[in-house]
């Protein structure tokens, strides 16, 4: 992107309050340059390949590269992380722009801090809350009883796994390994706008949660590769209190039970989520469940099962499948959705609003299970379409438009330039579409409010909004912070490669707007950042 023109209430320079530590300039590695950080500081690091493992020692300060993951790489050889946290960080403490690799390379000296471990063969991380964002996390390896994380180890803490691509990493284990992209377990990691992909596990290969209260947010998750026996080609959520996983395009996934995604927690909301060409080799092609799931305006299409439950099946306790499509699945039994009289008690499934293909008779029912056929379904093509974001958008022909549940709480939001018609993705009025691109969950996919007026500012104290957005040509970011000081705005891609630095200084509260050129930028998804201290805002931009 261009530099472009902005206009600012107030732009001051830089506050001189904070160090910045330069690699190789200052200091001959990264690690040397953290020792001698301390809070607030930066440690910049041109381009390079860098063998060591960087351990933040509990200091809230930013590593970032120069030039992004492509030019610059931390690599460790197998059996060691390239980065470690189990020192209590926070939030502040931020990794930004690496390639982490740890199969590559000659055995380090135990000076090279966080030592040897099965886990985590990119990032581990330990009762911490860092923000690891941008990187690439590729080609990956941990080997061992019980090895998890290949790309990502967290045990414990609320870390921000943000904007980065975590692909090929492998995990092997002589028991069951989980995570091959990213392990979390007993946290509240958030996981948005990643992609996750080509990565390899027994469960989980995608993502695996094992407990806590995970919220999954935004992510491309494809071309994972469970083992047969397993659980979750895609994301597996294990266990926990409550789990949130929406707005993501969860695709060719497989070949486990569950090839998208398996929910067996406390309660799992799933919702705005495009699901579509899992496989699995038994049973649940696009998702398996069990527990308490909330399945809400998701799209459930071209997924297969060798034995039942092509689309989703429901195992256990209770589901409710509401303002969904569920399409052109396939399996012997069950072809669109199948419920299981499973332990610890016989499924129960309402279905309510809902294109499902073949209505009644594509749903397989155990006996002593109970299927609740409730208003509002339909069995008519939903005539998708392939669109910016995924082959799934719905065509304006399409029977699914304002076709979802008809309480104004579940409306799609209001395009403003256009009040009573639903801002895109969603198509028509305000009542709700059938599919992922429907209901308060299209903030997911595009960055927008949920609310039609302009929202207050949110606790942290910053407004980021875009309009229009998507957009073709150019865009307007908006805005504000609740206290004046220095802020950073960025635009990254999907790939956590920082596109421009569009402002960069002290700043004055209240609101502020920057005229964005996006003409020569590829058609595809963005996402702009405003940063200030440990606060940040995020939206997700949409170029058409």
């Amino acid at each position: 992107m261009s530099r472009t023109a902005m206009v600012l209430s107030l732009i001051l320079p830089v506050s001189a309050v904070a160090a910045t530590l330069l690699v190789p300039g200052d200091y001959p590695s990264i690690q040397a340059a953290i020792n001698a950080a301390v809070d607030g500081d930066t440690v910049l690091v041109s381009p390079g390949q860098y063998q060591e493992t960087v351990n933040f020692l509990g200091k809230a300060i930013v590593v970032r590269s120069t030039s992004g993951p492509a030019a610059t790489l931390i690599y460790t050889p197998s059996g060691y992380t390239c980065a470690y946290f189990g020192n209590g960080e926070g939030r502040d403490s931020v990794l930004e722009g690496f390639w982490l690799r740890n199969n590559w390379g000659d055995e380090p000296s135990p000076s090279h801090g966080g030592g040897s471990r099965q886990d985590g063969g990119g990032c581990y991380i330990l009762d911490s809350s860092p923000t690891i964002r941008g990187n690439w996390i590729k080609d990956c390896e941990i080997e061992g009883p019980g090895a998890d994380g290949g790309g990502i180890y967290i045990s414990g803490g609320s870390p921000l796994i943000e904007g980065n691509e975590i692909t090929g990493n492998t995990g092997y284990g002589s028991t069951i390994a989980k995570g091959g992209g990213i392990y979390c377990a007993g946290d509240s990691s958030e996981i948005i706008g990643n992609i996750i992909s080509q990565n390899e596990a027994s469960d989980g290969a995608g993502i695996y949660c094992g407990g806590g209260s995970p919220h999954i947010l935004g992510n491309v998750v494809e071309c994972n590769v469970a083992t047969s026996s397993g659980y979750g080609g895609g994301i597996c959520l294990w266990g926990g209190d409550q789990a949130v996983v929406a707005g993501n395009l969860i695709r060719n996934n497989g070949p486990a039970y569950g090839g998208g995604i398996v929910a067996v927690s406390a309660v799992t909301i799933i919702e705005s989520n495009v699901i579509a060409d899992n496989f699995s080799n038994f049973v649940g092609g696009g998702a398996f469940g069990g527990g308490s799931v909330l399945f809400r305006n998701n799209t459930v299409a071209g997924n297969s099962a060798t034995e039942d439950g092509g689309g989703l099946q429901q195992s256990s306790d209770s589901t409710l499948v509401e303002n969904c499509i569920i399409w052109d699945n396939t399996s012997p039994i069950g072809p669109q959705i199948s419920v299981r009289n499973d332990t610890p008690g016989p499924g129960i499934l309402e279905i309510a609003y809902c294109a499902i293909e073949g209505g009644q008779d594509s749903i397989y029912v155990e006996p002593g299970c109970t299927l609740v056929w409730g208003p509002g379904n339909i069995d008519e093509d939903p005539l998708f379409e392939s669109g910016p974001l995924s082959d799934y958008h719905l065509s304006l022909g399409s029977p699914c438009i304002d076709a979802g549940n008809p309480d104004p709480e579940y409306n799609d939001p209001e395009d403003p330039l256009n009040p009573g018609y639903a801002l895109w993705p969603a198509l028509g009025g305000l009542r709700n579409d059938m599919g992922a691109y429907g209901g308060g969950g299209v903030g997911y996919w595009v960055g927008i409010e949920e609310e039609a007026e302009p929202p207050p500012a949110p606790s942290n104290g910053l407004v980021l909004r875009a309009f229009p957005n998507p957009f073709r040509g150019s865009t307007v970011l908006v805005f504000e912070l609740a206290q004046p000081g220095p802020a950073d705005l960025m635009v990254y891609d999907l790939s956590g490669r920082l596109v421009e630095v569009l402002c960069s200084g002290d700043m004055v509260s209240g609101p502020m707007s920057c005229w964005v050129d996006g003409s020569q930028l590829p058609a595809g998804i963005y996402l702009a950042r405003l940063q200030t201290g440990d606060r940040s805002a995020t939206v997700r931009l949409v170029k058409l």
